[in-house]
C-alpha cells in the first residue's frame, strides 16, 4: 500500500513539474526563514548557560533616584560587593569587573593593539566557568599589576613562547605580570574580553578616588549559596544600602538602591544604563517569533491554496480509487503521506538555502549563528518534527 502512494506521489509532480516547483521552493523558503529565525531565538537564550553555577549568580543593579529621575544601572561605586559579602552569609564570594575598553600592550619595542580589557578580581574564575587554559585560577588575579591574556593575544605577541611571567605594559601606564592564559569567552557570553587585569591594579592608581563615594563604574556579582533565600537577601538590601550610603543622603532627594538580577535574565532582561556590553531584548524576541511563526504558516496557506487548486485534476483518480473499494481514511492518508514527501523535498531545499542565507542573516542580528554543531542537537532532532507537522499541517485541508 505504501509503495503504490509513493508511486503515485511522484508520479504526480512529474507529471505537474511547475506545480510541484511552486508548492516545493514556496514551502521551503518558510521553512528556512523558520528555522534561521528559530536558530537565532535558541541562540540568545543560550546566554550565559554554559556556567556551572549560573544558576547561583546574581548580578547588582543599583536604582539611583534624584527629585528629576530614576536611572537604573549595573555600574557603581567599588566597595558594595565586598561588603555584602562581609554582612550577609548567604553571599559565598563577590566578583567586580570595569571596562578599560581598548588599548596597547607593549612588549620588547612593539606594540598591539588590544579590544575588550576588564578589570576582575581573583575570584572570577571561582565563580564562572571560563576555562584558565595556563596559570592557577585562585592566584592569577591575586596580586595588583597582573594580568591574564587570551589565546590570540599570546599568539599574536609571544607566538611559540612561554608568556607565563613575562612582563608587558598596559598603555604605556602599567607594566603587568602574565599570570594566566585564558580562553576566548564563548560568544553566548554576556561578558566578552580579550585580557583581565587584576582589579587590586585599581588601588594603586592615583587617578581614581576609590570608595564608596568613587566613580560608578564597577561591575559587582554575586554567587549565593545552594537554597539560599533570595528573596529573603533582596528585602535586606535597602537596609544595607541606608547604613552605608543612603542615611549621609537624607532630605537631599538623592538615594541608591540595590536589587538583584539573575544571570540569565542579563542578556534578554536588562538595557540599564552603563551596560559592561551589548545586551538583547525580549521585544525583539516576541517580534522575531511571530515573524516566524506568521511566514510559516502563510507558507502552509500557500501550499494548501495550491494543492486545492489542483484538485480538480485528481478528481477521475480519486473516483476511480472508490470505485475499487478506497476507503476515505485511505484516501486522507494518501494526500497527507504525498504533502509529507513534499515537506521533506522542501526540508532538503531549505537546508541548502540555510547555508547561503545565514551568514548574510548573522551580520543582520550581529550574532555568529551556526547550524551544524552540538549544542543545536535538539534543534536538529526536532526538525523531522517539524517537517511532519508541516506536512499534516500543509495537507490537511485538501486531504
Amino acid at each position: 500500500m505504501f509503495r503504490n502512494y509513493l508511486i503515485t506521489a511522484l508520479r504526480n509532480l512529474l507529471r505537474n513539474p511547475l506545480y510541484a516547483f511552486i508548492n516545493v521552493f514556496g514551502l521551503s523558503i518558510g521553512i528556512t526563514c523558520s528555522l534561521v529565525i528559530l536558530l537565532f531565538i535558541k541562540h540568545e537564550f543560550s546566554y550565559d548557560r554554559f556556567h556551572v553555577r549560573k544558576d547561583l549568580i546574581y548580578r547588582v543593579v543599583f536604582e539611583n533616584v534624584s527629585p528629576e529621575r530614576m536611572v537604573k544601572s549595573p555600574q557603581f561605586t567599588d566597595p558594595v560587593g565586598p561588603a555584602m559579602v562581609e554582612e550577609f552569609p548567604e553571599i559565598i564570594r563577590s566578583t567586580r569587573f570595569a571596562r578599560m575598553g581598548s588599548g596597547f600592550f607593549t612588549h620588547e619595542e612593539k606594540t598591539y593593539r588590544e579590544e575588550s580589557v576588564l578589570l576582575a578580581d581573583s575570584s572570577m574564575f571561582s565563580m564562572f566557568s571560563f576555562r584558565l587554559l595556563a596559570g592557577d585560577p585562585d592566584r592569577a588575579l591575586a596580586h595588583p599589576f597582573s594580568v591574564v591574556i587570551s589565546e590570540e593575544t599570546a599568539a599574536k605577541i609571544f607566538a611559540e613562547e612561554n608568556p607565563l611571567r613575562k612582563v608587558i605594559r598596559w598603555n604605556n601606564v602599567y607594566d603587568l605580570t602574565i599570570t594566566g592564559i585564558v580562553e576566548t569567552p564563548p560568544v553566548n557570553s554576556h561578558l566578552q574580553f580579550s585580557s583581565l587585569i587584576s582589579f587590586t591594579t585599581r588601588y594603586h592608581d592615583p587617578r581614581y578616588f576609590m570608595g564608596w563615594y568613587g566613580g560608578n563604574q564597577y561591575y559587582h556579582y554575586l554567587e549565593l549559596l545552594p537554597g539560599a533565600e533570595v528573596d529573603g537577601l533582596a528585602s535586606r538590601l535597602d537596609g544595607f544600602m541606608y547604613e552605608h550610603l543612603n542615611r549621609g543622603r537624607e532630605g537631599s532627594g538623592f538615594a541608591t538602591y540595590a536589587r538583584l538580577q539573575p544571570l540569565g535574565d542579563i542578556h534578554l532582561r536588562s538595557g540599564f544604563a552603563g551596560e559592561i556590553g551589548p545586551v538583547g531584548s525580549m521585544g525583539n524576541i516576541y517580534i522575531y517569533s511571530a515573524i516566524a511563526l506568521f511566514i510559516l504558516f502563510i507558507a502552509c496557506i500557500n501550499f494548501m491554496n495550491l494543492t486545492t487548486a489542483m484538485s480538480p485534476t485528481r478528481a477521475r483518480e480519486v473516483s476511480m480509487r472508490k470505485v475499487f473499494g478506497a476507503a476515505k481514511p485511505s484516501l486522507i492518508r494518501q494526500f497527507l503521506g504525498e504533502t509529507i514527501l513534499m515537506s521533506v523535498v522542501a526540508l532538503i531545499l531549505a537546508v541548502i538555502l540555510i547555508e547561503a542565507f545565514l551568514p548574510a542573516f548573522s551580520g543582520i542580528v550581529n550574532r555568529e549563528l551556526t547550524l551544524y554543531q552540538w549544542k543545536n542537537i535538539d534543534l536538529l532532532i526536532g526538525i523531522p518534527l517539524l517537517i511532519v507537522f508541516v506536512g499534516v499541517l500543509a495537507g490537511s485541508y485538501p486531504a
